[in-house]
């Protein structure tokens, strides 16, 4: 028992892989309970976790599996609170629907736990009538199964993150982790995990971080010139629906370009050839999308963010990372420790190519938030466009606990007083930025 106590987490050496996991497992309950407390007794008279552009994102589900359609006027009518203006009813496409430029995968990936709550309220509703739960896909019952769906998936990221650390990365178990709870607790990650989990982020991070461990395995794999359908056609089906959950997930690219390159050396380009056609399966959350855009414009391919679009020649590089209006590190310095890691280990690790392109993807995902011409992201919390490659900063932090197991005792409380100043500073943010007491979609000086 003396192995799991200790002055700080770095101190605990038998952190076996399941003793993490309940971890991360109690982490993800302890956050449901505040997101039931802040979304009941004292923020709202009742429950409410379907807000701002969270409405858009999910209403494909009520509207196409309990409608029948995609005519969103309803929902908007019976649901949409009248200061949230997320899709206007009077905005119509040429097909005369109203248009909604959010895609379509936060709804593919909740639609196990959509279907299990509507048939849970249909048969409630059957013994019990009442409107509390009413099968109209927004009432307690939808939305509990739906949260609870969305934050077990943010867990099983953090498993994913675990694994990636441990396994590939050789980091020590207690460092793996601290830096996974550490980041979950003190980066704008937390906020959008019990505040706001129907804002696609957390499922977005999911899949961008199931396909990041998809491809080390696969590479791993390669090793033994081992290739199949069986992990090439999960990953193809991530990736499709990462891109239907936010087209900017395309900044993946560097590691399906690293995987391809392997395959390649490994002489393994007729093998993948042959699969082709079976990973076209993975194809399906892309189809859908555009099903959806043909049903509501009459156009397979078509540009939802009619009005809005990027800068390409005039990028906010600087602001997106520093500035008071939800600039990445000013909002959580925290991922400053991150980058110390980062740099610190850089040089030294046996698969530096694979954070090579950690980094290339990084790059590619702060010109695109850059360029994008609202890049502080309205009325976010921090940089809410960076959390996709939560991964990676998790990764950085294990570097620096991980260095820090063998530090002298000075720079071990240098190093942990700064990660308490930052998560102090983060929840001093949040609870100013919940509570409006400073700007929302403005500079904060």
């Amino acid at each position: 028992m003396s192995t799991l106590t200790g002055n700080n987490p770095l101190h605990c050496r038998n952190l076996n892989q399941y003793f993490r996991y309940r971890v991360y497992l109690v982490l993800g309950i302890l956050f449901f309970l505040i997101a039931l407390f802040t979304r009941t007794n004292f923020f709202q008279k009742d429950l409410q976790f379907i807000v701002s552009d969270g409405l858009a994102y999910y209403v494909y589900l009520p509207s196409l599996l309990i409608d029948g359609d995609l005519d969103f006027s309803n929902q908007i009518m019976e649901h949409f609170p009248i200061q949230q203006v997320v899709l206007d009813p009077y905005k119509k496409t040429f097909l005369g629907y109203v248009s909604n430029k959010y895609p379509t995968g936060l709804a593919i990936t909740l639609t196990p736990s959509f279907l299990i709550a509507h048939v849970t309220s249909l048969m409630v509703s059957y013994l019990y009538p009442s409107t509390l739960w009413m099968p109209n896909g927004f009432t307690v019952i939808y939305q509990l199964f739906n949260v609870i769906f969305i934050m077990l998936l943010g867990v099983i990221s953090m498993m994913f993150c675990d694994r990636l650390l441990v396994n590939h990365f050789k980091i020590k178990p207690r460092a793996a982790l601290t830096a996974i709870s550490v980041y979950w607790i003190g980066s704008h990650y937390a906020y959008y995990y019990f505040r706001e989990p129907f804002m696609v982020h957390i499922v977005s991070t999911f899949w961008v971080t199931l396909i990041i461990f998809q491809i080390k395995v696969i590479l791993q794999k390669l090793k033994e010139r081992s290739l199949n359908s069986r992990l090439l056609l999960p990953l193809s089906f991530s990736f499709f629906i990462a891109l239907v959950c936010r087209p900017t997930n395309i900044f993946l690219i560097p590691f399906i370009g690293l995987l391809a390159l392997k395959i390649l050396q490994k002489g393994l380009l007729i093998r993948f050839l042959r699969l082709l056609p079976v990973l076209l399966l993975g194809v399906i959350p892309l189809l859908i999308q555009l099903f959806i855009w043909y049903s509501m414009t009459g156009s397979l391919l078509h540009y939802s963010y009619i009005g809005e679009g990027f800068n390409w020649f005039s990028p906010a590089l600087w602001e997106t990372l520093f500035s008071s209006l939800h600039g990445l590190f000013f909002w959580s310095p925290l991922l400053f420790v991150s980058v110390y890691g980062i740099c610190f280990r850089f040089g030294s690790l046996p698969c530096r190519e694979f954070l090579v392109s950690f980094l290339f993807s990084f790059g590619i995902l702060w010109y695109l938030n850059s360029a994008w011409h609202q890049w502080w992201f309205g009325d976010s919390f921090g940089g809410r466009a960076f959390l996709e490659l939560s991964s990676l900063f998790i990764l950085g932090l294990a570097f620096t606990f991980d260095s820090m197991i063998n530090a002298t005792l000075r720079k071990r409380l240098i190093t942990f007083t700064l990660v308490i100043i930052a998560v102090i500073f983060n929840y001093t943010l949040m609870s100013l930025y919940i509570f409006t007491k400073i700007p929302r979609g403005t500079y904060l000086f």
